[in-house]
């Protein structure tokens, strides 16, 4: 089934340049203008194409050769020497109509001009199938303000909104919105741009001979051009597909610098875990070697304490022995005390023992001299030891000064001068570093801020990249989903039209049986023009449903009524058949009887009462006249005697009561006349009723003919009839009978007659009745037949569902486009709002930076942040410094103290001892005189006995005060082992919570699971040993902890630059007071403190935690992560290769190319059988060749191999044909990536171009004279051609560029162009082909030319009008001509 294409059918041109009111006719979509220079034909032209088609009116497409002197204006108001007008409104408008059915639909634009002033444009569509000068007048008549005289005015904008009305079809007020309805409407191209680019094209062929750059290479570009290139819809999955891989690869990347990142701070983390666990191992061991030390100290004091118990007993024991003794003695001695010799021996033994005393403190003093005399020395060096090291503490002061310099001047702390220059000053004094840790607290803040506030600026600037990524993307899905939201909309407006064009195709069909009014036209088309957009399909078919049932109602009004006549016809029938079986049923006719009569008189014959009717008894005498006949009866049945009984006198008193019926009592009459003289008896034959009966009552009714009219006069009860005047009198009851034709029941003979006459005429009544009936039947089948092919038309109305279906398709993408554009408007509002985060935060950063001489970039921050805490490091060390200085200098002081008491406890000793010495010299002399005298005195018996008494008595105190002593000093060492032991509890219990707070500590430590060994999380926490088992003696001693928790820091702050987006955290943990045990009651043992100190100091550790999906993990775990998504990625990539390449390229975008090819080479074998199958005059003939371009490099394809295997089934290729096709695409990808580089193109554009196959291709045009071979068309040659030749070798391909053009169009597009002169220098036998050639390529034309009449047989119909303007005049008169394909003709009324 062919298109039913729309085609130009009629142009107007009202109030425009010398046109009034003016109208040009197609024939068939074509038209000729052709008249004189100046006569107006190129304006007429370029004022209808393309002003009509896309409402541009610059002047450069007003005039056929491209200048600017011509503008609208200017055809409106006309040149200024001619006509004086200053402004003016027109219109110009162009309608179509359906091929095959009468639909219209009108295009135009209007137009105010003031000269000097500003031009008004409106475009309007007339959709309703209105027309202009039908039901639609562009045109209003008024009177003149200046003669009075009627003059016809063009309508405004707003009169004409009003006329045409919202559901008449649109008035809009802007060059593009026009041409988006027209475009829309008529033409159906796919984009605004393809429509545009037909406009151009449309404008170089319209006079392509007066173009300076027409040439052959040109022609190719416009060829080529003309060529469907792939839309981004289309290259949409293969640019997605790059973006990803794109995508990938930047994160790949940025995964293995933070890969990279990861692994050199995890090499110094892991280093740092690993000392750090192992030197909370080593101190759990020395901790437990240390309790154990302490147990055995405890065990061995304990033993000592039962030794000292044991000998305290036995002292105790002894001192009992010695008293006993000492009492024995004494009383020996008293019995001796009286003799000389013992108290000479008494004095010597006093003053031996003197002597030893004095001995004994000379020793003692000498000893404590030779001590004191160490202790001085001791003092003196440890003085200068001190001395040594107050000089050393003060050096590193300054030192640690220099360098808090140096790092103050790097991290910019200004006040370091002040608080340095203050220390400097006190710090022998009371000095307190409060305020300068204050200070440098308070600077280090700042920096931190600062360099939190430049990574929340980096994160919010990366935050704000993948905003504007997100809202990209998110645009981008918007617009696809609003693509094809408007390809749903065109589809559903496409289906609408179609509805529209078959809903004519069904008017004009139907017309016949269900003819529709213009008005009822006209709503239905204004319906389908707002179907589901104001209006449902109930709208749509309501009218024509209103008509039909119109059409129906009547149809079936006529149906009742013939069936009503049927009926009635069929009930007169039935009557007349009843009636006429009733005729031939009866003997004798009856008078019509009441049905009560007839049950009365059948009761009587039951009750065998005799009876006969009067008609049936009488029988008019011979010789009594018709007339008079017919009288006597009409008088009988006017006074009710004609059916009335007459009963035997006998029998009238059987009569019952209450009868219905008439009965006659006869009175016969004496000596008058009376009917007996008229008629006469006939009795019936069953003898019931006599003749005698019947004759007293024929003698009953008195016959009066002289008197008449007395009949009136006082009447008597016996009936009295006057036969000749037809008058009678009953009782009270006097009148005329009505006359009658015959009598029909008095008399056999008559009752027979009437009886065959009513059966005659019943049964030609029957037969007229029969003859009406099969009228009606005729009548009422030809009625059923219009109703049947009513229902058939109704039932072939157009069905809504197809454009219901798109339009619930369009409404679903509208949907989707509404959250999509409603997803891209909350990026976009985050966008934003990011961007202004950033600029906030930018402030902030100037503001809170203000002074600081430093690059405000991360960087420098981070290396300021570092030596800030270095420099916190330093302060702290120059505090401990400065702590060591003045314990050094109270040391000193104290160490000269000691030394000076030492110095006086030397000089006084020395005194003493000199003392001592004198006083020993005096007791050696008394010694030596006592000697003598008991020698002189000679009882030695005596002195030996009295002597070992008292020796032994000497010896007994003595060795009394020992047991004493001893029993002292057991008790002191009892007490002192008790005072240890006691101590040695404490400690032993201090240890055994030290050691168990080191081993919660390490437990803690090994929870972490820092350390390789512990990487898998799984397994039993190693015991202390097995950890510093790993170690040799003099690595484990050597394990430095600052020195690895710096690098660790300098890592930190380094790799921190690199991992900011995973808010790398370095945190010092276990900062809480570790649960150590109270101190012993010596607390201030130094060494319990140190250990406490030990312990707090080593518990804690700086951990480096960073986030990575959505949990904070540790760097080495984060780097196993970022490893494993590495190898996804890489895989992911190569999954996305395989897809890009072989699913995209060789599936998808690689069949739409080789489809693209296979159009284009069909589409130029195509115009190569047109061009080939032209039969010029001059021989010559063109053809053209599509030729494949050879590959640039050495990995690419040659066009002609690549289209083969993009056409092959990829599943049959070999893999190496594949690879070479991944290869060839690979290689042209990468330069269109150098490209993108190297241009302000965006990488998907770089891509479209590069899968532009149009430009894998190259036109090359041929031609070739008769007897010649083909031969290439260059600019050389072409330049050599005749005016003729060029411009077949122009309007060939030019012909087939639009022709491929309006392959982008609706299929029922009109395929319109405009040529300028058109094939001007052309000889006749080119030009017919030429002709041909439009002809088969089936354009819609406008052409113009000076002597062409277009009259060739190639041409089946064309409209011609030429333009007649004598001597510049201010009119044109048009003379209209039709070609019809074998003559033309003078058209005097034409006829639209």
């Amino acid at each position: 089934m062919s298109e039913n294409k729309w085609v130009m059918h009629r142009a107007g041109l009202i109030n425009f340049w010398y046109y009034s009111d003016e109208e040009y006719h197609f024939a068939n979509g074509k038209l000729l203008l052709r008249g004189l220079n100046g006569s107006g034909k190129s304006v007429t032209m370029q004022s209808l194409i393309t002003v009509l088609l896309d409402g541009k009116i610059t002047a450069n497409r007003l005039d056929p050769f491209g200048s600017k002197d011509r503008r609208m204006e200017d055809y409106l108001l006309g040149e200024k020497d001619i006509i004086d007008r200053d402004e003016r409104t027109g219109y110009l408008y162009l309608e179509y109509k359906r091929e095959n059915s009468d639909q219209y639909l009108t295009t135009g634009v209007g137009l105010k001009a003031r000269r000097g002033g500003s031009l008004d444009f409106w475009g309007f569509v007339v959709t309703d199938n209105r027309r202009i000068k039908q039901e639609l007048q562009l045109l209003k008549t008024e009177f003149s303000a200046v003669d009075g005289q009627e003059e016809r005015i063009p309508l405004t904008r707003p009169e004409l909104e009003r006329l045409i009305g919202p559901q008449g079809g649109f008035v809009v007020r802007s060059q593009g919105e026009y041409a988006a309805l027209v475009n829309k409407y008529v033409f159906g191209f796919a984009t605004v741009d393809a429509y545009k680019d037909l406009m151009e094209l449309l404008i170089q062929l319209r006079s392509p001979k007066l173009s300076k750059d027409f040439k052959p290479s040109v022609i190719h570009e416009i060829l080529t051009n003309s060529l469907p290139s792939l839309s981004d819809e289309e290259l949409r999955p293969l640019a997605d597909t790059i973006e990803n891989m794109e995508q990938t690869k930047q994160q790949i990347a940025e995964l293995l610098r933070d890969q990279a990142a990861l692994a050199r701070l995890s090499r110094q983390y892991r280093e740092y875990n690993a000392a750090v666990l192992a030197e909370k191992a080593r101190e759990v061991v020395q901790s437990g070697k240390s309790r154990h030390k302490v147990e055995q100290a405890y065990l061995e004091k304990s033993k000592e304490r039962q030794i000292k118990t044991q000998e305290l007993i036995q002292q105790q024991e002894q001192r009992l022995v010695y008293e006993r003794e000492t009492e024995v003695l004494t009383r020996q001695k008293e019995e001796l005390d009286s003799h000389d010799v013992f108290k000479a021996e008494v004095r010597k033994q006093n003053v031996e023992e003197t002597i030893r005393v004095i001995q004994q403190k000379q020793q003692d003093k000498a000893a404590a001299l030779a001590g004191k005399q160490q202790i001085e020395i001791r003092e003196k060096s440890l003085l200068t030891r001190e001395e040594e090291q107050l000089d050393q503490a003060e050096t590193q002061m300054l030192e640690v000064l220099d360098e808090l310099s140096a790092l103050a001047a790097e991290n910019c702390f200004t006040e370091h001068d002040a608080l340095a220059g203050s220390f400097e000053k006190n710090y022998a004094g009371d000095y307190s570093f409060r305020q300068w840790k204050q200070e440098q607290s308070t600077h280090q803040r700042r920096l931190e801020d600062i360099l939190a506030k430049i990574r929340s600026h980096i994160a919010a600037k990366r935050e704000q990249h993948e905003a504007a990524v997100s809202a990209e993307a998110a645009q981008l899905a918007f617009d696809s989903v609003r693509e094809a939201a408007r390809k749903a909309e065109q589809e559903f407006f496409d289906n609408r039209q179609e509805i529209l064009a078959a809903l004519y195709q069904w008017i004009t069909a139907c017309r016949e049986v269900l003819p529709l009014e213009a008005g009822t036209i006209s709503r239905v088309a204004g319906a389908v023009q707002q179907l589901y957009e104001g209006a449902d399909w109930r709208s749509v078919k309501e009218p024509v449903e209103q008509a039909y049932k119109q059409q129906e109602d009547c149809w079936r009004r006529q149906a009742l009524e013939l069936a009503v006549q049927e009926q009635q016809k069929q009930a007169e029938r039935q009557i007349l058949t009843t009636e006429l079986a009733g005729w031939k049923t009866k003997k004798e006719p009856e008078p019509p009887r009441h049905p009560e009569l007839v049950a009365t008189r059948n009761r009587l014959v039951e009750a065998g009462i005799p009876f006969a009717p009067f008609y049936a008894a009488v029988e008019f005498r011979a010789g009594v006249p018709a007339g008079e006949r017919e009288r006597i009866e009409a008088v009988l049945g006017e006074i009710g005697l004609l059916d009335a009984l007459i009963v035997p006198r006998e029998s009238l008193k059987k009569l019952p009561d209450g009868m219905i019926d008439r009965v006659i009592y006869p009175e016969p009459a004496i000596l008058s006349a009376t009917l007996a003289d008229y008629l006469e008896p006939t009795p019936p034959a069953t003898g019931t009723v006599r003749a005698s009966d019947i004759d007293e009552v024929l003698r009953s009714i008195i016959v009066n003919e002289v008197e008449p009219a007395g009949l009136t006069a006082a009447g008597a009860i016996t009936p009295v009839v006057s036969v000749q005047c037809g008058t009678y009198r009953s009782g009270i009851v006097a009148g005329r009978a009505p006359t009658q034709a015959t009598a029909l029941y008095i008399g056999q003979e008559a009752r027979r007659r009437h009886r065959e006459q009513e059966m005659v005429k019943l049964e030609a009544a029957i037969a007229a009745i029969d003859d009406v009936l099969r009228g009606l039947a005729a009548e009422q089948t030809a009625v059923r037949e219009e109703i049947i092919a009513l229902a058939a038309v109704l039932d072939l109305f157009p069905q809504a569902q197809p454009v219901e279906a798109a339009y619930n398709r369009w409404q679903d993408k509208l949907r989707e486009s509404r959250v999509e554009e409603e997803n891209a408007r909350r990026k976009n509002v985050l966008l934003r709002e990011i961007m202004n985060k950033v600029q906030v935060i930018m402030n902030q950063l100037r503001q809170v930076s203000a002074g600081l001489q430093l690059p405000l970039g991360e960087e420098a921050y981070v290396a300021a942040c570092r030596q800030a805490a270095a420099y916190r490091e330093e302060l702290y060390k120059l505090e401990l410094a400065r702590q060591t200085y003045l314990h050094s200098l109270k040391n000193t002081e104290q160490t000269k103290l000691r030394l000076v008491e030492a110095m006086d406890d030397v000089n006084a000793l020395k005194g003493e001892c000199l003392v001592l010495a004198g006083e020993l010299a005096k007791y050696e002399l008394e010694y030596q005189h006592l000697l003598a005298l008991l020698v002189e005195m000679g009882a030695a018996d005596i002195r030996r006995r009295s002597g070992e008494i008292i020796r032994r008595l000497a010896e007994l105190p003595s060795q009394m005060e020992n047991t004493i002593e001893a029993m002292a000093q057991c008790k002191a060492a009892l007490s002192e082992l008790d005072r240890q032991l006691a101590g040695l509890e404490e400690e032993r219990i201090f240890s055994q919570q030290i050691h168990d707070c080191w081993r919660e500590i390490y437990a803690g430590e090994a929870a972490l699971r820092l350390t390789d060994e512990q990487r898998d999380g799984e397994g039993e926490l190693p015991e202390p040993l097995a950890v510093i088992s790993r170690y040799d003696p003099a690595s484990l001693a050597d394990l430095d902890r600052p020195k690895l928790a710096e690098r660790l820091n300098e890592s930190y702050y380094r790799e921190q630059a690199v991992l900011v987006e995973y808010r790398l955290e370095l945190n010092d943990l276990f900062t809480e007071e570790v649960a150590v045990p109270e101190l012993p009651p010596a607390g201030d043992n130094e060494s319990y403190q140190r250990r406490v100190s030990l312990l707090k100091q080593v518990a804690r550790r700086k951990q480096v935690t960073l986030e990575y999906d959505g949990r904070r993990v540790s760097p080495p775990a984060a780097l196993a992560l970022i490893e494993q998504h590495i190898a996804e990625q890489q895989a992911v990539l190569s999954e996305q290769d395989r897809e890009l390449y072989e699913e995209v390229i060789m599936n998808s975008i690689g069949r739409l190319i080789s489809r693209r090819i296979n159009s284009a080479e069909k589409w130029v074998a195509q115009m190569n059988d047109l061009m080939e199958s032209l039969d010029t005059s001059s021989g010559l003939a063109f053809s053209l060749q599509w030729k494949p371009h050879t590959a640039d490099h050495d990995d690419q394809l040659d066009t002609q191999e690549l289209v083969s295997l993009l056409r092959a089934d990829h599943r049959l290729l070999k893999e190496e044909d594949i690879k070479r096709v991944v290869r060839h695409f690979q290689s042209r990808i990468e330069q269109a990536k150098a490209q993108a580089a190297a241009r302000t193109a965006s990488f998907q554009q770089v891509v479209k171009e590069m899968l532009d196959f149009r430009q894998w291709f190259a036109f090359t045009l041929y031609y070739r004279r008769e007897g010649l071979p083909k031969k290439e068309l260059t600019n050389n040659v072409f330049g050599k051609f005749s005016g003729g030749e060029k411009a077949m070798a122009m309007y060939t391909p030019l012909f087939s560029a639009a022709y491929s053009r309006y392959r982008e169009a609706k299929p029922d597009a009109p395929h319109v162009i405009s040529l300028d002169e058109a094939f001007a220098g052309v000889d006749e036998n080119n030009i017919r082909e030429m002709f041909d050639l439009v002809e088969k390529m089936g354009f819609n034309y406008i052409i113009n030319s000076q002597a062409l009449w277009g009259d060739y047989d190639t041409v089946q119909q064309l409209s011609i009008c030429e333009l007649v303007r004598p001597k510049n005049a201010p009119f044109v008169t048009v003379v209209r001509y039709l070609w019809d394909g074998n003559c033309r003709r003078l058209l005097y009324n034409e006829v639209s």
